[in-house]
C-alpha cells in the first residue's frame, strides 16, 4: 500500500481511458531542474487510521530512521474487545508503506487479559532494528494479580522479524513489576537495554541491562544497580560509538536524586554516583553520550514552587563533571518549565541541542525554547523557538539532521480555536529558521499530540503525532509527516513521431515520498495540459519539445522533456510496433506467494501476452494476479499485440518469493 509520494493512477488512469502507451524512442529525454527551494514538509499521512469503527493506536508511538532513508513506527494496536496489539510498519526511502505487522497479540476474556504497552524503538547505522514493550497479563482468580514481563524484538530492514525474546519478568503474587526499557544502538550495531525492575513489598529496586551484538540475540540480563531506600523511576541509556554507554537513573521521594554510571567498551560497570541530590523531585531523563565517553544528563526537577531543566555530565570513568548541576532553562525568576525525554539530541561532534517549554515572565502563555551545551559543557544562549502571550505551547522534542540543523516538534494550544502540531527548523548553528510550520490541526471531535521527531541518514525527516478522539479515549490513530530536499522521480511517455491533425497520448509516471504529485504539461506549441495522462494534437509540421513538470507535496521539483517529430498529414508515419511497460509490480523480495502486475502498450487498441516463468505465452489484462507462488526466483513477462504487429522486446521483472522462517520467541 502506498499512502503517501507515489502517484498509482497511472496504470487504471489509462486503462479506464482505452488508451495504451510506453516508452518507445525517448532517447532525448534528459534532466533539466533540481529540486525547487521550497522543498519541505508533505501533507500528512495516515500510519494508522482515526477510524471510531475500527480503532487502530491507542494514543502513542514512536519512530525512528532507517539507514537506507527510511522509516520504522511502533505503536499498540487497540482491538474491539478491548485488548490491544505491539505493531510496527516500515517506510522504504521511496515512500511506500509495507503492511503493519504485529510483534505481541493481546487478548482479553471476562477472568483474565493480557497486554503489550509502552513500545519503545532504537535503529543503527548499520540497518539494526530493535523494538521493546511490557507485556502486562492479569489474572483474577479469585483475586486480581498483575504480571508484567519485558520482551525485545530483532527486525531486519524489511520488516522481517527474526527473533523475539523475554527480557524480564515478575513472579505471581509477587508485589513487582517492571518499568519501560530503553534501547540504545551504537553506529556499529551494538544494543544496550536498559530497565527498572521494582519490588514493592521488600522496597527493593533495580536498574538491569542486557547488551547483543550487531544483529545478535541480546544476552542474559544483569543487575547494575540496587536501591532500598527510594522509589526508583525509569532509567535511561546511551551508547557511543565504540560501545562505552551511559545510563541515568532518577529516584522519588523520600531521597529524591539523580545518579547516573558509566560502562566501558569492554563492559566494566562503574559505581553509581550522585548528579543532583535533589532534593524535591528529578524526572524526565534524558542520557546522551559522545565518542569520547562523556556522559551529559538533561532533566526536569522540581524545587517546590516551579520547575526547571537541569544538565549534569559525567566523564568515561564514571566521575561526575563540574562543581554541580546546571540550570538550562531561563533562571531570571521562578517559572515552570516544561521537559520530555525527547527533548534533547546530541551531533556527531557532542554538542547537545535542548528544547523545552517555559512559561512567560510576566504574561499569560507559554514558549518553547531551546538551548546548546557544547562538547565541553558550556551553555550557548537561550533561544525562542515560538512564544504566545495566549497560547500554551508545549510538549516539544528535537532531532538533528546528519547535515546540519535540525527540527523542533511542538504542540500548540491556543487560548481559542484547534490545537496544532507545528514544526520549527534550526539552522546548523542550531539557530531557530524560518517560520514555524503547521503540520495538523484538531478536528473538532478530536485532539492531537506530538509524539516524535527522526532524521535519517539522507537528510529526510518524519514527524509522528497522535490523533485522538475525545469522546472515546481508547481509539487514536497516528498520522504523520515527511520532510525532504529529494525532487520526486519522472518516467515521460510519448512518441517520437506523428501527423499534423493526429491526436497524441503522453503520459508520465512519478513516484515521490511526500506526495501528492502534480504534473504540468507544455507541448511547445502553447498548449497545456495539467494532469498524468493528457491528448494533445499538432495543428502544423514541425519539431516540438514536451516538456513535463512534476512536483511534489513537499515543494520539490523535477522537469524532463522529449522531442517529437510532426510530419504532414498526407505524409504518416510508417507503423511502429507496440511497446510494453511493467507499471506495478510486486517488490524484489517478498514474503507474500501472490503478486499482482500492471501494464499498458504505447498503441492504443492492443492486447497483451503473458507468460510465468518457462510456461508459454496467454492472452491476459491488466491488471495481472499470481497465486499460489513457490518460494524462489520468478520472472514475469508481458508483451502487447495489435494486428500483425507485436512487441518484439517484452517487458520483464524478476523477484524472489522468501520462504517464511518461524518466529523465535522466548529466550533459552
Amino acid at each position: 500500500m502506498i499512502p503517501y509520494g507515489v502517484m498509482n493512477g497511472v496504470g487504471s488512469f489509462i486503462r479506464d481511458r482505452g488508451i495504451a502507451l510506453g516508452l518507445g524512442g525517448l532517447a532525448a529525454l534528459f534532466l533539466i531542474c533540481a529540486p525547487s527551494a521550497q522543498a519541505g514538509w508533505s501533507q500528512p499521512f495516515d500510519v494508522s487510521p482515526s477510524v471510531k469503527e475500527a480503532p487502530e493506536a491507542t494514543g502513542g508511538g514512536e519512530t525512528a530512521a532507517l539507514p537506507d532513508g527510511g522509516f520504522i513506527y511502533v505503536w499498540n494496536r487497540a482491538n474491539q474487545d478491548g485488548s490491544v496489539d505491539a505493531v510496527f510498519r516500515i517506510s522504504s526511502p521511496d515512500g511506500t508503506i509495507g503492511p503493519t505487522t504485529e510483534l505481541a497479540a493481546g487478548y482479553q476474556t471476562n477472568s483474565t487479559s493480557g497486554n503489550p504497552n509502552d513500545p519503545t524503538v532504537a535503529t543503527g547505522a548499520d540497518g539494526s532494528i530493535r523494538v521493546a514493550w511490557l507485556y502486562q497479563t492479569m489474572i483474577c482468580s479469585p483475586s486480581c494479580d498483575y504480571r508484567t514481563k519485558a520482551q525485545t524484538a530483532l527486525i531486519a530492514t524489511d520488516g522481517e522479524v527474526l527473533a523475539i525474546q523475554d527480557l524480564d519478568a515478575t513472579p505471581p503474587n509477587s508485589g513487582s513489576g517492571i518499568g519501560s526499557v530503553s534501547i540504545s544502538i551504537s553506529d556499529e550495531g551494538r544494543a544496550l537495554l536498559a530497565w527498572r525492575y521494582s519490588d514493592w513489598n521488600a522496597d527493593s529496586y533495580r536498574v538491569r541491562i542486557t547488551s547483543a551484538g550487531a544483529g545478535e540475540l541480546v544476552a542474559p540480563s544483569t543487575t547494575v544497580l540496587e536501591n532500598s531506600l527510594s522509589s526508583m523511576n525509569d532509567p535511561e541509556v546511551a551508547i557511543a560509538p565504540g560501545g562505552s554507554a551511559f545510563i541515568t537513573v532518577p529516584y522519588g521521594n523520600p531521597e529524591a536524586r539523580l545518579d547516573g554510571l558509566t560502562i566501558s567498551d569492554v563492559g566494566e560497570v562503574s559505581a553509581p554516583q550522585t548528579l543532583d541530590p535533589g532534593p524535591i523531585s528529578l524526572y524526565e531523563t534524558a542520557a546522551m553520550i559522545d565518542e569520547n565517553g562523556v556522559g551529559t544528563a538533561v532533566y526536569k526537577r522540581g524545587n517546590g514552587t516551579a520547575e526547571q531543566v537541569m544538565t549534569r555530565r559525567m566523564d568515561a570513568d564514571g566521575d561526575p563533571l563540574g562543581a554541580g548541576p546546571v540550570m538550562v532553562s531561563d533562571d531570571s525568576d521562578d517559572r515552570w518549565s516544561n521537559f520530555n525525554s525527547g527533548g534533547a539530541a546530541i551531533d556527531p561532534d557532542g554538542r547537545i541541542v535542548v528544547t523545552w517549554s517555559q512559561e512567560l515572565a510576566g504574561q499569560g502563555g507559554y514558549g518553547v525554547r531551546s538551548r546548546t551545551i557544547a562538547a565541553d559543557g558550556s551553555l550557548g544562549s537561550i533561544q525562542t523557538v515560538s512564544q504566545s502571550p495566549d497560547d500554551y505551547i508545549y510538549d516539544s522534542t528535537v532531532a538533528l539532521s546528519p547535515d546540519g540543523g535540525g527540527s523542533v516538534l511542538y504542540l500548540t494550544e491556543p487560548s481559542s480555536g484547534a490545537n496544532q502540531v507545528r514544526v520549527r527548523a534550526l539552522d546548523t548553528g542550531y539557530v531557530p529558521a524560518g517560520d514555524p510550520k503547521t503540520l495538523a490541526s484538531a478536528q473538532t471531535d478530536s485532539t492531537i499530540f506530538p509524539s516524535n521527531i527522526a532524521y535519517s541518514s539522507n537528510g529526510d525527516a518524519t514527524a509522528l503525532w497522535t490523533d485522538l478522539l475525545e469522546d472515546q479515549w481508547d481509539w487514536a490513530g497516528l498520522r504523520a509527516s515527511i520532510f525532504e530536499t529529494t525532487p520526486p522521480t519522472l518516467d515521460l511517455w510519448t512518441q517520437p513521431k506523428s501527423a499534423a491533425g493526429q491526436g497524441i497520448v503522453v503520459a508520465a509516471n512519478v513516484a515521490d515520498r511526500s506526495g501528492p504529485v502534480t504534473v504540468d504539461w507544455d507541448f511547445g506549441d502553447g498548449g497545456n495540459a495539467h494532469s498524468l495522462v493528457a491528448q494533445h494534437t499538432y495543428q502544423a509540421p514541425g519539431t516540438y519539445t514536451i516538456k513535463a513538470t512534476a512536483t511534489d507535496g513537499a515543494g520539490n521539483v523535477t522537469t524532463k522533456s522529449a522531442q517529437i517529430e510532426v510530419i504532414g498529414a498526407e505524409d504518416p508515419p510508417d507503423p511502429i510496433p507496440p511497446d510494453t511497460r511493467i507499471t506495478g509490480k510486486p517488490g524484489k523480495k517478498v514474503k507474500t506467494k501472490s503478486a499482482t502486475f500492471k501494464f499498458v502498450s504505447s498503441l492504443t487498441g492492443s492486447k497483451f501476452e503473458c507468460r510465468l516463468d518457462r510456461a508459454g505465452w496467454s492472452d491476459c489484462r491488466s491488471p495481472k494476479k499470481l497465486k499460489k507462488l513457490r518460494p524462489g526466483r520468478h520472472t514475469f513477462k508481458v508483451r502487447a499485440t495489435k494486428g500483425d504487429l507485436f512487441d518484439r522486446t517484452p517487458a520483464a521483472y524478476t523477484w524472489t518469493v522468501k520462504k517464511a522462517k518461524p518466529i523465535k520467541k522466548g529466550r533459552k
